[in-house]
């Protein structure tokens, strides 16, 4: 009767423990890391609405335009397109007042550029799709437009000591269209 005794008092301690054990997992286990205090929930709250705001003031004034304008660069090298010819020159590539180089497709143009020249190039007018008033006022400066748009090179001629270099020769400008 005494072994019975001590294997039921054994499964009782066993089957407590166990249960115990199981209620520790289902709680709260006091560990104030595992929750977000309600000020910096709000705090959160309060930014992302800000954010919002912020983006919808940017963007609510949507309008239509297309780029054009003329821009002032040097010729850095002039190369074939490889994809549709693999010996007239027709990419050029070009630097703008303290940029980087960039690629600019000139088509017939490339005949007359020569390496290590500055010259006015004219923009054909590009339909660009929408864009914020904001960016609509400021412009693009060229090295930007040519990553982002589809732009062709209309004409181009050689700078002349009286044209204007630095950061605003690079600005083509956007025209609202109706």
């Amino acid at each position: 009767m005494q072994r019975r005794h001590k294997l039921w008092l054994t499964a009782a301690v066993l089957l407590l423990l166990v249960a115990c054990l199981l209620a520790g997992c289902a709680g709260d286990t006091g560990n104030s890391d595992d929750m977000v205090a309600r000020s910096d929930y709000e705090a959160v709250c309060a930014e992302r609405d800000q954010l919002a705001a912020e983006l919808a003031q940017a963007t609510g004034d949507m309008v239509h335009a297309q780029l054009g304008g003329s821009f002032q660069a040097t010729v850095r090298g002039v190369i074939p397109d490889y994809v549709l010819d693999d010996s007239t020159p027709l990419i050029a590539i070009l630097t703008t007042f303290q940029s980087g180089p960039f690629l600019a497709l000139v088509g017939e143009e490339a005949a007359q550029l020569e390496v290590g020249e500055s010259y006015i190039f004219q923009i054909a007018a590009t339909e660009i799709g929408e864009i914020s008033a904001a960016e609509l006022e400021n412009g693009i400066q060229a090295e930007e437009a040519f990553g982002l748009y589809d732009l062709q090179i209309e004409s181009c001629q050689p700078a002349g000591d009286d044209d204007i270099s630095g950061p605003e020769s690079a600005l083509l400008t956007y025209q609202q269209l109706p």
